[in-house]
């Protein structure tokens, strides 16, 4: 990359991505993006380049600074560059991921880029879905689109639902089939707009589990459940109920009765006592009695998100 050639998607996604990993504090670069955004009118960019020198200075890759002065002159020069390059600054986090998704390949990431269209300001909601779709149609394998698919139905859960990425990572671990993670993802996203209670969520997730993987369903329910009540470290470390304890729960009951495992989980539960703030131990159950559970994606009024998150939008 010269001074005179504008730098392309990919090289600002480059210089972003080298930047972040050559900085020794992940705060560094946090700090360092905080003020790029800072209009010109009230910080000059010959300010904005003397606040940010020392961070470059911490940095592994000394270089990377000439590279940003090029790119500050370019912007400088260039309203339209200028959102480009703070568009591809912000959404960093889930570029990075969608890099890992399509294998590290330069190829398709810059494809990628160009079907986002972080270029394009006045690109619609519209044309970005369908130019994202045809992407991963055209240029991605069954198993590429897969993972890219993943991502997308995370960052959903992530923004909508507050789901940590410890929280997804079990989730995932537990299910271990990409293709009903994102259907049960996606099912808690899309339905975000009914009022729905705990046990219909519950009812619901259940039944797509069962269709596609029941032997699981025990182990996930047990993990829903833990969020419900806010003990989804004791889930964690292993100090939750289990299917054994259900079957010893049933040895102990009368022929005649019938409890179901979700039964026994809330008994068990009610039966615990309860410590730490009330409000914290139902703040998943909160956000999910809130989603709503209805598998159509035409439902969702797609107009209303911001084109950044649209990276996500799958």
């Amino acid at each position: 990359m010269t001074s005179e050639t504008t730098p392309s998607l990919y090289d600002i996604y480059s210089f972003f991505h080298s930047l972040r990993t050559s900085l020794p504090d992940y705060n560094d670069f946090s700090d360092l993006v905080g003020t790029l955004f800072i209009p010109h009118d009230v910080m000059p960019v010959s300010e904005t380049l003397a606040n940010v020198l020392p961070y470059f200075r911490r940095c592994s890759n000394p270089s990377l600074f000439t590279t940003f002065q090029i790119m500050m002159r370019h912007a400088e020069q260039n309203a339209s560059f200028e959102s480009t390059f703070l568009r591809v600054c912000d959404a960093m986090d889930i570029l990075e991921k969608i890099e890992y998704a399509l294998g590290g390949s330069r190829r398709l990431l810059d494809g990628y880029l160009h079907a986002l269209q972080l270029d394009n300001a006045s690109a619609s909601h519209e044309q970005v879905m369908n130019s994202l779709q045809r992407f991963l149609t055209e240029k991605c394998d069954a198993n590429t689109q897969l993972r890219v698919r993943k991502v997308f139905a995370e960052e959903g859960a992530a923004d909508e639902l507050g789901l940590s990425g410890d929280i997804l990572a079990t989730a995932s671990a537990i299910i271990d089939d990409d293709a009903l993670y994102i259907q049960i993802l996606q099912t808690l996203q899309l339905n975000h707009r009914q009022n729905l209670s705990w046990e219909a969520v519950i009812s619901r997730i259940q039944k797509i589990v069962e269709e596609k993987k029941p032997a699981v369903w025990h182990e996930f329910y047990a993990f829903l459940d833990s969020l419900h009540s806010g003990n989804v470290n004791d889930y964690n470390s292993g100090d939750m109920y289990t299917s054994e304890d259900y079957n010893e729960f049933l040895n102990d009951m009368d022929d005649d009765e019938d409890v179901t495992y979700a039964a026994f989980c809330e008994q068990y539960l009610d039966d615990q006592p309860t410590t730490g703030d009330q409000n914290n131990v139902y703040y998943i159950e909160d956000k999910l009695a809130k989603v709503h559970l209805d598998n159509d994606e035409d439902n969702v009024d797609k107009e209303q998100q911001p084109q950044q998150r649209e990276i996500g939008a799958f």
